[in-house]
């Protein structure tokens, strides 16, 4: 029992082998359980042992050898005990195919299980296995391997294809008999036949025996219409069976001949009048296209053929040309086909007399419609006649030619000018020709050996092809329509005008214009004309104007906009601003719509407020008073404005000028920051300086300035850094104004290049920067005795004058220009060597002028230590200098000047070489105030117009520009 039992498990290891080698193994398993199925096993029960194994597996049927199974002890004995216990076989898939037939439990009878009707149902070849189970029993296995089962059906393994008609086909079909699975039932050697649907025959061998299960056709074929699909059925006794459909092909080779068309027109001696064309076609009446035998044509009864009467097949017809018979007139013959190894075909044909032969030509249909470049409407037709005038209608090859006669050098026939007789009959089937529209030209028709005929023909339009200017359109002003309104015509390719044409023609501008008004026009009689067509573009730019219409060929001319009408009008800037008196042109500048510049424009000119700002008519505004106006220029209802503002200044200083409200300006070069915008920038023209501060006076020195505020209070910018001249403590240049230090409260103040001298309300003198004291960055009493109401330095000294009226001087005297005998500097205030009492005091480079109220101007220094008397000077109330020359102010205004002239600060228009006694500004102008530097001079008149003469800065030009002049002009903001 133990070696049985070893072999079983050796059985179980082996099928555990194959099932690695690629078998398909079923594992069967028992379970300890009990249902109504049967009875628990006796206690005694330990296996089950298959005694009988399942053999002979068709698929679907029963297994030929029914598997029987024991229960046994653990000895090994069957346990005979055992009656009822039920033995369950199940089977395990492979690749999801297979399962059991019949019944699969059976109970036990002395402790045997005896299966009677099991089978299963699998692909045939395929190995399965069998497990039969008892519940707390171990379970027992066999493999078994599926074999096809009964044969049910026919299915095709290979379809019949390639199926030239009355041939086999070139792929034989192939049909496998099947059992229910599918299985190909190998031992079948089942007759196979096959059968064709109606319409067509089956040829070939058609009934074939199943080889191994397999019936192969080697000779198969049908015969049938070429291009129809039929049904291939495929039959056996007994079996389902299988179709496919077909499509034939034409046979491969010719079997008979047909008539495709009979000749006819046999008239003696010339060819037919309907030459006879041939079929060569297979036993299914398809034409074999592959064919290209020859044909040859018979005839019986004594006539003979003429022509060629034998001709190739061409895809397998055969068309003949040129054949005909000779006979005896009103016979009938028969006409035979024959091409070897065919079947022949025929026709009867009568024979028909020669007929008289033709003498004139003579216009059945006269051509009509002649629409130039195109076929005639109406073909002509010729008839070839006798000479008793009737048509030989046995003419079937006479060739007639047609000509046209040209005018003028134009006019062509176009399509097939010759034609041939058929039944004494020319008919054309394409003549045309193309001519000018309107013009009547001979069209004649001619045959070698007749007399020609002709008729006359009027050329119409033809198809319309394209367009053509007739009429460019001239005059763009941009935005508006053209002087000229362009006119476009359809033409034919001929060119002439398609007067019939109603078409839709459309106007179109090239890129960077637009066309405006009317763009589309519908052709009349031919002819599209715009009325209010225009173009919108770039003014002096050369356009492409294209004309189209659907299916036409374009028109294009080429057009230059001039400017349009005003659609804009723009001022030269939002806002200016004058001073008192200037005069300005303003020129605004009108635009059309696409931007271009309208010149000669006439403007309508308005102000706001006339009492401030004036303008006439043309453009020029004229400042009147401080304040500001609205000017605008109009064209009908285009309006713009400009806001113009007036400002009078009330003192100007070299490079910087007060307003009358108190407002400050500055302008120049900017490297120190002395104009003191906040930038570094260079300006030309004057910009608001410390805008919300309102100031009394301003004072300018080289490189820098100072303002003195409505509450004294000093305020200086621009050049710092070497001299301290700002007087605030930094040792940086300042670009905008700076509060001098020490919270002084000044009347007036004093600058030129090394330093700044101010008095205080309480007539106490500072200094700051690179002082006669020595360098100081803020503020420094020049002396703690000396008092005085004014002062006025030179280039390194300053002089001023007491509450007394003494003039004290002080710092570099090496020119006397502090008018003492010792050439000594002085760190504070001294009186002259000859004392002096004046009102007003100014100083120079190196050289000092007052007004002595003994009367009279003195000047001193430049070598002269003794204040000596200006010759010719007038009563003056003020005095100003600069480095070179001395300007007076009197007490009504006049203004005169004296010293150098290089540039004409003198204002006199007198000579550069200068002057050394006062002479009078030229213009008769009185000033209210006076300043003086380097080479300009400049002033305020008594009603705020401000004044310059010298080398001195344009005001109103864009970039920073001297201007020089020996007289005083009007300064100008730009």
């Amino acid at each position: 029992m133990l070696e049985s039992m070893d072999a079983s498990v050796h059985v179980a290891r082996a099928l555990q082998r194959r099932s690695w080698a690629g078998l398909v193994v079923l594992a069967f398993s028992a379970h300890a359980c009990t249902g109504d199925g049967g009875t628990a096993p006796p206690a005694d029960a330990f296996q089950l042992v298959i005694t009988v194994p399942a053999a002979g597996a068709p698929s679907g049927g029963r297994f030929v050898t029914q598997p029987v199974v024991e229960v046994r002890d653990a000895n090994g004995r069957r346990v005979t005990s055992d009656n009822g216990t039920l033995v369950t076989a199940s089977l395990t898939p492979v690749a999801g195919q297979g399962v059991l037939v019949g019944t699969t439990a059976v109970a036990s009878v002395g402790g045997v299980a005896t299966f009677a009707d099991l089978g299963l149902r699998g692909i045939a070849g395929t190995a399965y296995s069998v497990t039969f189970s008892v519940p707390g029993l171990p379970s027992v296995s066999q493999q078994v391997i599926a074999s096809p089962g009964a044969a049910v059906a026919l299915r095709l393994e290979r379809s019949a294809s390639d199926a030239p008609s009355g041939s086999p086909f070139v792929v034989q079909p192939r049909v496998e008999v099947v059992d229910a699975q599918g299985n190909v039932v190998t031992t079948a050697t089942a007759p196979v036949t096959l059968t064709v649907s109606a319409g067509a025959t089956a040829v070939g061998t058609t009934t074939v025996n199943a080889v191994a299960g397999t019936a192969t056709f080697t000779t198969a074929g049908i015969g049938g219409t070429a291009g129809t699909p039929y049904t291939l059925t495929y039959a056996s006794p007994g079996l389902a069976a299988v179709t496919q459909s077909v499509v034939p092909t034409p046979g491969l080779t010719p079997t008979r001949l047909t008539v495709i068309t009979n000749a006819s027109g046999a008239v003696n001696g010339i060819a037919f009048g309907t030459q006879p064309v041939v079929a060569l076609r297979d036993d299914a009446g398809n034409i074999v296209p592959t064919s290209s035998a020859s044909v040859t044509l018979h005839v019986d009864g004594g006539a003979s053929v003429i022509g060629t009467t034998t001709v190739a097949a061409v895809s397998g017809v055969a068309v003949f040309s040129t054949a005909g018979l000779s006979g005896t007139a009103g016979t009938t013959y028969t006409l035979t086909f024959t091409s070897p190894g065919l079947s022949p075909t025929s026709q009867s044909v009568v024979a028909v007399a020669a007929p008289a032969a033709a003498t004139q030509l003579a216009i059945l249909v006269p051509a009509a419609g002649a629409a130039s470049g195109g076929p005639f409407g109406t073909q002509p037709a010729i008839a070839l006649r006798d000479a008793g005038g009737n048509t030989v209608t046995t003419d079937n090859g006479s060739v007639v030619t047609a000509t046209l006669t040209p005018v003028g050098g134009s006019g062509a026939l176009i399509g097939t000018a010759t034609a041939q007789a058929l039944g004494g009959v020319v008919t054309f089937a394409d003549l045309g020709l193309t001519g000018i529209s309107g013009t009547t030209y001979t069209l004649t028709f001619t045959r070698s050996g007749l007399p020609p005929v002709s008729q006359p023909i009027t050329a119409s339009p033809g198809a319309a092809v394209g367009l053509r200017m007739e009429r460019r359109a001239v005059g763009a002003p941009s935005g508006g329509a053209f002087a000229t309104q362009p006119r476009v015509e359809v033409v034919d390719a001929q060119g002439n005008v398609v007067t019939g044409s109603s078409a839709v023609v459309s106007m179109a501008a090239s890129s960077g214009a637009t066309a405006v008004g009317a763009t589309t026009a519908s052709a009349v009689r031919g002819t599209a004309t715009f009325v209010t067509a225009g173009v919108r573009g770039v003014a002096g730019t050369t356009y492409t104007l294209t004309f189209s219409a659907s299916g036409l060929g374009a028109a294009s001319q080429t057009i230059v906009p001039v400017p349009g009408a005003v659609a804009s009008i723009s001022m030269p800037r939002d806002s200016t601003t004058l001073l008192l008196r200037q005069a300005q042109a303003i020129t605004p500048v009108a635009r059309d719509d696409a931007g271009n510049v309208v010149s000669g424009v006439v403007f309508a000119w308005g102000s706001s407020d006339p009492a401030v700002v004036a303008v006439a008519g043309d453009g020029t505004a004229t400042a009147l008073a401080t304040g500001a106006a609205i000017v605008s220029a109009s064209v009908g209802a285009i309006q713009a404005q400009q806001r113009v503002g007036v400002i009078a200044f009330a003192s100007i200083e070299n490079r910087c000028a007060l307003t009358t409200a108190g407002k400050l300006y500055c302008w120049g070069a900017n490297d120190y920051g002395a104009v003191g915008d906040g930038t570094f920038t260079d300006r030309a023209n004057p910009v608001p300086i410390a805008p919300a501060m309102t100031f009394t006076r301003v004072y300018s020195g080289i490189h820098y300035a100072c303002a003195i505020a409505v509450d004294g209070s000093a305020w200086c910018w621009g050049a710092n850094a070497n001299y301290r001249t700002v007087g605030n403590g930094s040792t940086v240049n300042e670009n905008i104004p700076r509060a001098v230090a020490g919270g002084l409260t000044f009347r007036e103040l004093s600058l030129q290049h090394y330093f700044t001298c101010g008095v205080t309300t309480s007539d106490a003198a500072y200094c700051w920067g690179s002082t006669p004291a020595g360098l100081s960055p803020t503020p420094a009493p020049v002396s703690a005795s000396a008092a005085l109401r004014t002062v006025s330095i030179g280039m390194r000294h300053a002089c001023g004058i007491t509450p007394a009226g003494d003039v004290l001087c002080w710092g570099e005297n090496t020119v006397r220009q502090l008018g003492d005998t010792v050439f000594q500097f002085r760190t504070t205030p001294a009186p002259l060597f000859s004392p002096l009492q004046a009102s007003a005091v100014a100083a120079g480079a190196y050289r000092n002028c007052a007004v002595a109220t003994s009367g009279g101007t003195v000047c001193w220094g430049e070598g002269t230590r003794d204040p000596i008397p200006v010759p010719g000077a007038p009563p003056f109330a003020r005095l100003v200098a600069s480095p070179n020359h001395t300007c007076g102010l009197t007490a009504s205004g006049v203004a005169y000047c004296w010293g150098a002239n290089e540039s004409g600060q003198l204002g006199n228009g007198g000579a550069p070489s200068g002057s050394g006694v006062p002479v009078a500004v030229a213009g008769g102008l009185q000033f209210r105030t006076l300043s003086a530097f380097q080479s300009s001079t400049c002033g305020v008149t008594i009603d705020f117009v401000s004044y310059c003469w010298g080398r001195f800065t344009d005001l109103s030009a864009a970039t920073p520009t001297s201007a020089v002049s020996a007289v005083p002009q009007p300064l100008r903001l730009p």
